[in-house]
């Protein structure tokens, strides 16, 4: 009689995150509850600018793949800023996933940005 052997995979409705490493320089940006990331607004100085999110982003991690991530801050190209302020850019926010031994890069993805830092590092299960 054959045996059966059965892999338990996670059902993603129950997927959660957890925050293993957090920046010192933002350490009040993120939280993590159960499944739902929260980023809150943030200014990072950095190249001679400023890059602002101006509201709370709200991610469901159980859209999204299990692994390890780096949450990380970008400077997005593709959102167009009519403010009058040119040191002033709109930042977003990019789940860099583990790649080999290291992280994906967001400027290598359609979306056109560049990274200004890592806010934390995100084991989803």
């Amino acid at each position: 009689m054959a045996r059966s052997s059965s892999t338990t995979v996670p059902n993603p409705k129950e997927r959660a995150g957890h925050l293993r490493a957090i920046s010192t320089e933002h350490p009040e940006v993120l939280a993590c509850s159960r499944h739902l990331l929260t980023v809150e607004p943030f200014t990072i100085r950095r190249y001679g600018q400023a890059f602002v999110l101006s509201e709370r982003l709200t991610i469901d991690l159980r859209q999204v793949r299990a692994g390890d991530y780096r949450v990380v801050a970008v400077h997005n190209f593709h959102v167009e800023d009519d403010g009058v302020d040119l040191d002033r850019c709109i930042a977003g926010v990019f789940l860099a996933g583990r790649v080999g031994d290291g992280w994906e890069d967001p400027h290598r993805y359609p979306v056109e940005c560049r990274t200004v830092g890592v806010l934390a590092e995100l084991e989803v299960r």
